[in-house]
């Protein structure tokens, strides 16, 4: 078993009032394209640690973790998930 640590972008940090709407938290914890270093890297097994983005002044902690059950390519990803896709926002 090999562990992997993800650090959320700048000012995520649930503590200080950000919602957690990334895939990493959906119902099935999924990583994005935006961590590619990551998903070319794991194996079923192996554990992703999730730690808060920086925020001036706090400290960051670990938000939550998961077993990597399965790995998918983006594609079947993109087929699997839709409610994870991007969508335009209402305003553009």
């Amino acid at each position: 078993m090999k562990g992997y640590i993800y650090t959320m972008y700048a000012g995520a940090d649930p503590s200080r009032g950000w919602v957690m709407n990334d895939p990493i938290f959906g119902t099935s914890p999924t990583l994005g394209a935006c961590v590619p270093h990551i998903r070319r890297a794991v194996s079923v097994g192996d554990h992703v640690f999730v730690i808060s983005g920086r925020v001036p002044g706090e400290r960051q902690f670990v938000i939550g973790s998961f077993e990597v059950a399965e790995k998918i390519n983006a594609l079947a990803a993109f087929r699997r998930f839709p409610e994870y896709r991007l969508k335009p926002h209402e305003n553009g």
